[in-house]
């Protein structure tokens, strides 16, 4: 993993915080979104 920053998102009038990561290598460069959703919080 290159780095680590934490965020968050805003719907309607509740933030929701999450972490991003970046790794970086060698290859195809591709996209990938992970989530853990907290089904409690919807």
């Amino acid at each position: 993993m290159l780095a680590r920053v934490c965020s968050a998102a805003v719907n309607g009038i509740e933030a929701f915080p999450f972490e991003v990561e970046v790794n970086d290598g060698y290859g195809d460069s591709k996209i990938v979104i992970v989530g853990n959703i907290n089904l409690k919080q919807l």
